[in-house]
C-alpha cells in the first residue's frame, strides 16, 4: 500500500482530485452539514474558534476511488466484479504483528493531568438534536483482554460530557463490550487508548469484524502488507500509532455510567441511554493535528450506505460463509446491515436456505441485521431492480420466507421502543427470502422473454433523448 500515514493519504487522495478544502467553517453543523452534501472526503480548516492548523478530515470514504486507494485496490470493477477482488483480497490476507519503536509524531505535543482537553480540539456538533458534541466517529478504542492478554480496538462512539470525560457506546456483543465486561467482573477500571486521527487502514480494522483474538493493529498491518509502528502507551501500555494525529489515554472505571445520546446514527436516530465513561488522563498530538470524522451514513442515503457496505461487509460475509463450509457463492451485497443479498450458484435443495442462514447468523452478517434474500448467478445482488424481479417472480412467500426469532441486535435499532422486552435485551429477527429458481422447477422453468441489453443501448443512442425509459424496463440484463 502506498501511503504512510493519514497526512501521505490526504496528499494523495488531493491529487487525485478526491479531496475537498473548506475554510471556516463552524464546528457546530456547518462541518457536518458541508460532509454530507459533498460526494468526496472534505479537509476542514480555519474551524470556527480554534486556531488555523487544527483541522478536520470528514468522510474518507465519501468517495469511492479514494476507498480503494485506502484498501490497496487499484481496479475499475464494480458491483459483483468489485465484490470479488476485495473477497480475494481478504483471502490473501495475512495478519502482520505491529513494530514497536521509540517515539513518533504523536509525542510532538503531551498534555497530562490538568492540562488535558479534548475540547483544545475542533469537536463537531454533527447534528442539531444530538446530546452533545462527538469527538469519535471514525476514532478507534484501544483495549486489552484482561484474561487471554491480546489487544483489540474497535470503532465506538464518543461524546463529550467535559473536557476530561467521555461517553463511551457500544453496541451490545462487541468485542469491545465483551472485554469491558470481563474488568467490570473483576470490579477494576479498564486501560483504554482512543485513536482520534491515524492511518486510513486502522479505521478500515476498526470498522470491520476482525475475529475474535486477532488484533486490528494486525490485520491493518496485513492489509499494508508491512508492519504498523507503534509505542507502548505511557500510562497504560497500550499500543499507540507512532505516526498517529491525535491519541487519548486514560480508563474506564467499573460501574460507573452517564445519559449518552441521542446520536443520529445510521440507523436514524438513537435515544439516549446510560452508558460507561472514558476518563481522560492524557493526550498526545502532532503539530497542526487533524481530527478525523464520520457522518454516518443513514438508509435515506443507500447509494452512500453501498460505498461501504457493499464493499466491506459484503466480503467478509462471503468469507465467513465459505469458512463454515457452504459454496458456490458468487457475490454479496449488503444495504446498510438490514439487507443482505447473496448470489449464488444453485447446485442442490436446501442450498439456498443453508446459504442464507449461515449470511443472516455469521459475525459479520449477524448483527443488527433484518432481511437475507438469496438469488441464482443470473442475479445482479447490486441492482435492487433485479433483486425484486427474483422475490416478485422466483419466490413463493409459503415455500420461501424464513423467520429466525431471538437475534443479535442492539438498542440502537431503530425498530425498537420502549414496552418491547426483546428490545432491552438485544433481540430481534431475522427473515431469510430464498428467491432462487426452485430445484424441482428447474426443467420446466419459464424462460423470460425481454429487450436484449444491446437493442436497449441502441435504442437510447438514437432517441434517448425522447423518451424516459421505466428503471424496470430491460433492467434484468443477463
Amino acid at each position: 500500500m502506498s501511503y504512510t500515514d493519514l497526512r501521505d493519504w490526504i496528499q494523495q487522495v488531493e491529487a487525485m482530485g478526491e479531496l475537498r478544502q473548506i475554510q471556516g467553517a463552524d464546528w457546530k453543523h456547518e462541518v457536518s452539514a458541508a460532509a454530507d452534501i459533498s460526494s468526496h472526503p472534505v479537509l476542514f480548516d480555519q474551524i470556527k474558534g480554534y486556531p488555523p492548523g487544527y483541522r478536520i478530515l470528514a468522510n474518507p470514504s465519501k468517495s469511492l476511488k479514494a476507498w480503494l486507494f485506502t484498501v490497496g485496490l487499484s481496479t475499475t470493477a464494480h458491483g459483483k466484479a468489485l465484490n470479488r477482488e476485495w473477497r480475494e483480497r481478504l483471502k490473501r490476507l495475512e495478519p502482520i504483528p505491529p513494530k514497536i519503536v521509540a517515539g513518533g509524531p504523536v509525542m510532538e505535543n503531551r498534555l497530562v493531568g490538568a492540562e488535558a482537553d479534548v475540547l483544545k480540539f475542533p469537536v463537531p456538533l454533527w447534528h442539531e438534536l444530538d446530546g452533545g458534541r462527538y469527538i469519535g466517529t471514525a476514532d478507534a478504542v484501544v483495549m486489552r483482554d484482561p484474561e487471554e492478554g491480546w489487544v483489540n480496538f474497535g470503532n465506538y462512539r464518543l461524546q463529550v460530557h467535559d473536557n476530561k470525560s467521555l461517553g463511551l457506546y457500544i453496541c451490545y456483543g462487541k468485542h469491545g463490550d465483551v472485554i469491558l465486561d470481563k474488568y467490570r467482573s473483576r470490579s477494576e477500571p479498564c486501560p483504554v487508548v482512543v485513536l482520534l486521527g491515524g492511518d486510513p487502514a486502522l479505521l478500515m480494522a476498526s470498522i470491520l469484524h476482525v475475529p475474535w483474538g486477532i488484533s486490528e493493529y494486525e490485520f491493518a498491518g496485513g492489509l499494508k502488507g508491512s508492519p504498523l509502528e507503534i509505542i507502548p502507551g505511557p500510562l497504560t501500555g497500550l499500543p499507540i500509532p507512532a505516526a498517529a494525529e491525535i491519541v487519548l489515554e486514560g480508563e474506564v472505571p467499573p460501574g460507573e455510567f452517564q445519559m449518552e445520546g441521542p446520536f443520529g446514527e445510521w440507523t436514524g436516530y438513537s435515544e439516549p441511554r446510560p452508558a460507561p465513561i472514558i476518563r481522560v488522563k492524557a493526550i498526545y498530538h502532532r503539530h497542526n493535528p487533524i481530527l478525523l470524522g464520520q457522518l454516518p451514513r443513514q438508509l435515506s442515503r443507500p447509494a452512500q450506505a453501498k460505498m461501504q457496505g457493499d464493499f466491506l461487509f459484503g466480503g467478509m460475509i462471503w468469507d465467513e460463509i465459505e469458512r463454515a463450509g457452504a459454496r458456490d457463492v458468487q457475490a454479496v451485497a449488503t444495504y446498510s446491515r438490514f439487507l443482505i443479498v447473496v448470489s449464488i450458484k444453485q447446485r442442490y435443495a436446501g442450498q439456498a436456505r443453508q446459504i442464507g442462514l449461515l449470511a443472516s447468523q455469521c459475525h459479520s452478517g449477524g448483527f443488527m441485521g433484518r432481511y437475507v434474500v438469496v438469488v441464482d448467478d443470473d442475479v445482479d445482488p447490486f441492482n435492487l431492480d433485479e433483486v425484486i424481479w427474483a422475490i416478485l417472480f422466483r419466490s413463493d412467500p409459503q415455500r420461501a420466507i424464513e423467520i429466525i426469532r431471538y437475534c443479535w441486535t442492539d438498542q440502537m435499532d431503530s425498530i425498537h421502543f420502549a414496552g418491547r422486552p426483546e428490545a432491552e435485551k438485544g433481540y430481534n429477527s431475522r427473515c431469510i427470502i430464498d428467491a432462487c429458481t426452485p430445484v424441482e422447477w428447474k426443467k420446466q422453468a419459464k424462460i423470460p422473454v425481454e429487450i436484449s441489453s444491446d437493442m436497449r443501448q441502441r435504442i437510447l443512442e438514437k432517441w434517448g433523448k425522447l423518451i424516459s425509459p421505466s428503471p424496470f424496463v430491460g433492467s434484468f440484463g443477463r
